[in-house]
């Protein structure tokens, strides 16, 4: 069992990874479409909440890979909707 510090240095990197690969996602989609970074930060988060929620629903009632699936679902959905 993991002591009660392992698990707050655990949730702060974690928490910090997130934050960077999500700034460097946002930059970028700033970049290609040539917008603002602070349009597109609002633009991406309002569509995506009710998603999150989904993806706590299906983990609290059906576990692990039910979620992977709902992840890999919601990822093939999201890039055909780009497509080229």
């Amino acid at each position: 069992m993991k002591s009660g510090e392992d698990v707050i240095v655990f949730r702060g990197v974690s928490l910090v990874h997130r934050v960077l690969r999500m700034a460097g996602m946002t930059n970028l989609i700033a970049w290609t479409t040539g917008t603002y970074a602070v349009h597109v930060a609002p633009s991406g988060t309002v569509p995506s909440l009710p998603l999150i929620m989904a993806m706590v629903l299906v983990f609290r009632h059906m576990e692990l890979l039910a979620a992977l699936g709902f992840c890999v679902l919601t990822d093939f959905g999201a890039a055909s909707s780009c497509g080229r």
